[in-house]
């Protein structure tokens, strides 16, 4: 059981865990910080956390939603101690099935705390300061790779937007002061959290859905036509063509791959982003088309989401 995240971060509040079965499957283990344990509702600390609604972050700090002895102490999954968990297991085959789901209260304890650019030396080959420690588990990560990478071809190939936007990192001297900006690296170990993060945010949306639950989703609906025949005319000058007709979703994902060729292709996708609508929080489950998901929620960052607290509520 082990945590990635940035260099800096403070609150771990997702892990996973991976384990090869009899059956040749991998069962998958995502893990979140129990949140809902310590916040009981209408305290003064849930009150509170329901005004601010979620963490923020500006450049230079963090504004958190609970206080940092939570946030960063008794809910953090720091490694080598014991945590209060909500977890959601998955078997995974090799074509991508998904079998043997549970939603269960845990405890875990992380044997690793690793950062996403630890993480991609171990999947390019490339030494740490760590590589010792890491050599022993550098099996379990490369066969979460290889099975995340299969779960993001099955997202793509359902229909699912790659809206994946170049990000900035804005350096801020000791006075306070921004001294440089420069591009954000995108790495395969990001993708490799986001993964398993969106898998069980849908599992926990379809256990709502099934039992009837009285959740909060995460919808994203579909972009109105006048919308969408705008961006045509945006990008028509870059040689992105549409055919005639309403402008499908397939069509839509033909045009982001691309303008990947384009210059200045970061803005023209900014525009094709503002094309869809904003996804938001609903009683009603309508679905997330940006995802190509049925059923969508928020329920892996209780931390800093208050959304995912309540759907954790709910689930408890």
């Amino acid at each position: 059981t082990f945590t990635i995240d940035p260099e800096t971060a403070k609150d771990f509040d997702d892990a996973l865990s991976i384990e090869h079965i009899a059956s040749g499957s991998i069962r998958l283990g995502v893990h979140i910080a129990d949140v809902a344990h310590y916040v009981q509702p209408d305290t003064a600390l849930d009150k509170e956390g329901y005004q601010r609604a979620t963490s923020i972050y500006p450049v230079d700090r963090v504004v958190p939603m609970l206080p940092t002895v939570l946030s960063n102490d008794l809910c953090s999954l720091r490694p080598n101690e014991d945590r209060l968990t909500m977890s959601v297991f998955v078997d995974i085959d090799q074509s991508g099935n998904l079998s043997n789901i549970e939603i269960l209260n845990s405890v875990i304890h992380s044997r690793f705390r690793m950062s996403y650019e630890e993480v991609q030396a171990v999947f390019d080959g490339k030494p740490t300061t760590r590589d010792q420690e890491l050599a022993t588990i550098r099996e379990e990560l490369v066969a979460l790779r290889d099975l995340t990478r299969r779960l993001s071809k099955a997202r793509m190939a359902r229909g699912a937007l790659d809206l994946d936007l170049p990000e900035t990192d804005i350096i801020v001297g000791p006075e306070g002061k921004t001294t440089a900006v420069q591009p954000h690296p995108r790495l395969e170990s990001h993708r490799l959290v986001e993964e398993c993060m969106l898998l069980a945010n849908e599992i926990v949306a379809q256990y709502l859905d099934k039992k009837k639950l009285p959740g909060l989703y995460r919808v994203h609906e579909e972009p109105d036509a006048d919308s969408l025949d705008r961006l045509r005319n945006i990008l028509y000058p870059f040689g992105i063509r549409f055919s005639r007709g309403p402008i499908r979703k397939e069509d839509l994902q033909t045009a982001l791959d691309q303008l990947h060729d384009v210059p200045g292709s970061t803005i023209l996708m900014r525009f094709v982003l503002r094309a869809m609508k904003k996804a938001r929080y609903d009683g009603k489950n309508v679905g997330h088309f940006g995802l190509a998901s049925e059923k969508y929620c928020h329920f892996t960052s209780p931390i800093r989401r208050y959304p995912d607290l309540l759907v954790h509520r709910v689930i408890k």
